[in-house]
């Protein structure tokens, strides 16, 4: 592996990392409360303020939301699958497209789908 390869394998871990924040953002801020929020920033919090001015525009919030995670979710698949083309050759898409087969094994099973 040279240089490249591990500028690519880091750059893909901050991606995912990245992929991490967008989802737990919009999971925290769907799920807060809007009366404890509210209660909060009278009692003097600042962040629930914060929180507040966010959800009044909910709609443009989780859109922003959704489009970074798309965003950031498709380089890291662009940039590992020519990570594995460049390592494995066309072996690299056999072994993604029999980790997805995997994945979507186990979300069925989990969520009996």
């Amino acid at each position: 592996m040279d240089a490249h390869d591990w500028l690519a394998l880091v750059t893909v871990f901050v991606l995912l990392l990245l992929s991490a924040f967008f989802a737990g953002s919009e999971t925290a801020l769907t799920a807060s409360s809007r009366a404890s929020m509210a209660r909060l920033e009278k009692q003097g919090n600042r962040r629930a303020g914060i929180v507040n001015r966010l959800l009044e525009q909910r709609e443009r919030l989780l859109g922003a939301l959704l489009f970074g995670n798309n965003a950031v979710n498709i380089a890291a698949s662009a940039l590992a699958t020519h990570l594995l083309l460049t390592w494995f050759g066309d072996v690299g898409v056999v072994v993604i497209e029999q980790q997805r087969q995997h994945m979507r094994r186990k979300l069925a099973a989990l969520f009996g789908a």
